[in-house]
């Protein structure tokens, strides 16, 4: 693994702080119970969640706080930490596709989408350097 890759996943939770922020300051927790519903008529297994701004955005700090609380063990090349950012990359880089793929098709837009760019760019930097 090169030795940018834990430098990566600090980018990584770094994009997911200021993605969560552009999501609550643009209101994306109204359209969350939609949003959910619609992935929930396709994939059954997804729930649909109505979060409210309060709850959304404590989900948000956990998930923030939880990805920073792991970045040092990245530092430290730990096994356990080496999986658990690899599946941190895979879901972020789907999420920041996601948030882009919904402006895409709007044509204007999305909550997340701008931030979500730096979601895909750094987890796809990091899987790239996992590889190495």
């Amino acid at each position: 693994m090169k030795r940018s890759a834990p430098w990566f996943y600090l980018a990584i939770a770094l994009s997911q702080a200021a993605h969560s922020m552009e999501e609550q300051l643009t209101g994306f927790y109204r359209l969350f119970p939609s949003t959910t519903g619609s992935l929930h008529g396709r994939f059954a297994f997804i729930p649909v969640w109505d979060p409210g701004a309060d709850g959304f955005a404590v989900v948000n700090m956990a998930i923030i706080a939880i990805l920073l609380a792991l970045a040092p063990f990245a530092f430290f090349d730990r096994a356990w930490a080496r999986r658990a950012a690899f599946f941190v990359a895979c879901i972020e880089l789907v999420n920041g596709i996601g948030h882009l793929s919904v402006a895409i098709y709007l044509g204007r837009y999305f909550p997340g989408c701008a931030a979500g760019i730096g979601l895909i760019v750094f987890s796809a930097l990091y899987l790239l350097a996992r590889r190495s």
